[in-house]
């Protein structure tokens, strides 16, 4: 079975042999494994050359940090996907909240929510042209820009009865 200080095949107590010196974390050595295992230090070296422990914890380890990493990447698209339901829900319930009158928004209100909306969306494709509406729902936009003029139609006509009235007096 032994080949020139190599093993063929790795044996139940050899595995789990190997799970211990794993288990054993960053300062781990063979010392405590051929104790646990009750072979000498020599035989433990034998089984890591030989079943490539090392090799096999760095392979561990790489899979172990992809994992975290994928988890912390869906956890934050996660995160983004809701916030961005959010604003749009906000655009919505101003848009309406506008067209029934119960608020008035100004123009910077609307560019904050639009710039809102474009960074959880990602970054802006060409930062010298202003606000990227490119993500934006065309019928949400559509909607305020409609109410918007009709609110400014509402505010000229308004300005142009207290200045009839104001030359009256």
């Amino acid at each position: 079975m032994l080949k020139a200080d190599h093993l063929a095949i790795e044996q139940e107590h050899q595995k789990k042999a190997f799970e211990y010196y794993v288990a054993l974390g960053e300062k781990r050595s063979f010392t405590p494994v051929a104790e646990y295992a009750g072979v000498s230090l020599s035989t433990v070296k034998l089984w890591s050359r030989s079943f490539g422990w090392v090799q096999r914890i760095r392979e561990r380890d790489a899979e172990i940090a992809r994992r975290v990493a994928d988890r912390a990447l869906q956890t934050n698209l996660d995160e983004q996907d809701r916030n961005q339901k959010i604003v749009r829900l906000a655009l919505v319930r101003l848009a309406k909240a506008i067209a029934d009158g119960k608020i008035r928004m100004q123009l910077s209100d609307l560019d904050r929510l639009i710039r809102l909306q474009s960074f959880l969306e990602g970054p802006v494709k060409d930062s010298s042209a202003g606000i990227d509406l490119s993500g934006v729902d065309t019928r949400v936009l559509e909607s305020v820009v409609d109410m918007l003029e009709e609110q400014s139609r509402q505010l000229q006509e308004a300005d142009n009865g207290q200045l009839k009235s104001g030359e009256n007096g």
